[in-house]
């Protein structure tokens, strides 16, 4: 009747769907909605009417409690509606969270409106049930209507992680003042997929201090890295002159890099060599 065709662009043999039935979004961040597509195709030549049901247990039957219900991490589109005979929709389930942290939920794809005369050996509960109670959860119809496909929802959320190094550096001679200085800093993307992130300025020690930085903005690759270049100087003299900069990660953390210096004047030293003019000791 109904045969999974695709998942995520991917053909899949009929003998390899139950492999099928844990759908996982593994690479999320917070905020952020992440897709992936089952094609389910109709192999009859008449229509059949569905609806699909998210659960937050995995016995349906007990799952809707409509006075506590929870919030839906994940959706399905489109939620319901109509396989022409002989067709296949590609059906988007979508999940997004705010929390990072593991999210479980349950679906299930629903085939409605089904004739008791065409179900063969219906069971029990569904004859005695017939009269006073819609076929199954979700459903406002009488006729009967039987679960078909039911598949495990898993979305683990993750912050997205760079790393800074050094996090701290001190030059370790004085340098002069009125002179520029440059020290490299790499960044490191270390999460699944791509990070964007901007720095700015924290906290400045001395107000003689002359900082700049040559990047504030900057999206990088999974497992990229960015060299930022900081230059620093000062007009004044003076020890542990310090500048901090706070990097934040969009949908991650917020961490800081520091970087230290002691400035001196420039020192003049005369050197006087034994002049002979040529006199004679008496």
């Amino acid at each position: 009747m109904l045969e999974i065709e695709k998942v995520n662009g991917k053909a899949i043999k009929k003998e390899e769907t139950h492999l099928f039935k844990n759908i996982i979004f593994d690479q999320s961040i917070p905020n952020v909605e992440q897709v992936k597509t089952i094609q389910i195709s109709n192999k009859t030549t008449v229509k059949v009417k569905y609806h699909w049901a998210i659960f937050h247990s995995d016995k349906p039957s007990m799952a809707f409690d409509f006075t506590k219900m929870k919030e839906n991490n994940f959706s399905i589109h489109p939620q319901k509606g109509i396989f022409p005979p002989a067709s296949n929709i590609e059906f988007q389930i979508k999940f997004k969270a705010s929390t990072p942290m593991p999210y479980y939920q349950y679906c299930s794809l629903i085939v409605d409106d089904i004739p008791f005369k065409s179900i063969i050996n219906p069971p029990q509960a569904m004859i005695t049930g017939k009269d006073d109670h819609p076929g199954y959860v979700g459903h406002n119809n009488m006729k009967p209507s039987l679960c078909f496909f039911e598949f495990k929802l898993t979305g683990v959320v993750n912050l997205r992680s760079i790393s800074i190094e050094p996090n701290y550096f001190k030059f370790p001679a004085p340098l002069l003042i009125g002179k520029d200085y440059f020290k490299e800093f790499k960044i490191k993307n270390s999460s699944e997929g791509v990070c964007s992130f901007d720095i700015s300025r924290h906290c400045i020690t001395h107000d003689d201090l002359e900082i700049e930085l040559d990047t504030k903005e900057y999206t990088l690759q999974e497992n990229g890295e960015k060299v930022v270049k900081v230059r620093i100087s000062s007009s004044l003299p003076g020890k542990n002159k310090q500048v901090s900069y706070i990097v934040k990660v969009k949908n991650g953390k917020v961490f800081q890099f520091d970087i230290t210096a002691d400035f001196t004047e420039p020192s003049v030293k005369i050197h006087t060599p034994n002049i002979n003019f040529g006199l004679n000791n008496i």
